[in-house]
């Protein structure tokens, strides 16, 4: 009997530890701090995006925009090994409403970017091209879920410094402008989440939510050379792990740039 009670201790103690492994959407992986919420006013735009892993992988973010068209829905991401290959966006109700598909050149740099909507057969393409001097040209096309060739006569430079993007130069038939950018040195929200950073100029393309190493404090536009159009001074509060927990626009662009974050 003594015998019996042991085998089943141990059985229990085996199961108890299996299940303690099994992770769900909103496992944190341990005490590693992740990003769990942001809450945001950009532009005046009021937005709240929650995330969800598993382990150190996003497997969802559920975001609520308002004032936007399909502004309620949640993105499922997967993986190949530790790179973010595919985006599936939802409306509320389930809906798919795009499939974004990353693709990666050997040195595990984001290369290209396409994003299709079949509802409407239409797609978007994104183009990364890295140079010597170490900035990265960007230029997009469109076309149908099938084939993006139709350039959009839009060329994005970024200037990298230690991987941070600190300057973008913008060319298009209708518009031509600079930004310059300045940051902190401490910790990003997603500096614990794999495979963001090799996604990072997509992300900044398409939402200055989630695209930088660190934290930006200053964000100055040029319309011409040398002669500012506008410049917006962020500060910050962090926690004791040196994260930030709320970014904000002040002087004239007080009200405008809000973000708060929650972490698990």
């Amino acid at each position: 009997m003594k015998k019996l009670n042991s085998y089943f201790w141990i059985l229990l103690s085996i199961i108890s530890l299996a299940l303690t492994s099994c992770s769900s959407d909103s496992d944190s992986s341990g005490n590693v701090t992740l990003l769990k919420k942001i809450q945001s006013v950009d532009l005046g735009q009021n937005a709240v995006h929650k995330f969800y892993y598993k382990g150190t992988k996003l497997s969802k973010v559920a975001f609520d925009i308002q004032g936007q068209t399909n502004g309620v829905g949640y993105d499922k991401y997967a993986y190949t090994n530790d790179l973010i290959t595919e985006i599936k966006t939802y409306s509320n109700d389930n809906q798919l409403l795009a499939i974004t598909t990353l693709n990666y050149n050997s040195a595990n740099q984001l290369a290209e970017v396409v994003k299709v909507e079949p509802s409407r057969n239409y797609g978007f393409r994104t183009v990364f091209n890295y140079t010597l001097a170490g900035t990265v040209i960007v230029q997009t096309f469109h076309g149908n879920t099938s084939v993006q060739e139709n350039s959009t006569n839009q060329t994005t430079t970024f200037y990298l410094l230690n991987g941070e993007v600190v300057k973008k130069d913008y060319v298009s038939t209708d518009m031509n402008y600079t930004i310059d950018y300045v940051y902190d040195n401490l910790k990003n929200p997603f500096q614990n989440v794999t495979g963001y950073k090799a996604i990072k100029l997509y992300s900044f393309i398409n939402n200055g939510l989630f695209g930088s190493n660190h934290n930006l404090l200053q964000q100055t536009t040029y319309f011409s050379p040398n002669v500012i159009d506008s410049q917006v001074d962020f500060e910050l509060e962090y926690n004791n792990n040196n994260f930030p927990t709320s970014r904000y626009a002040t002087g004239s662009f007080s009200g405008v740039y809000q973000y708060q974050y929650e972490y698990y």
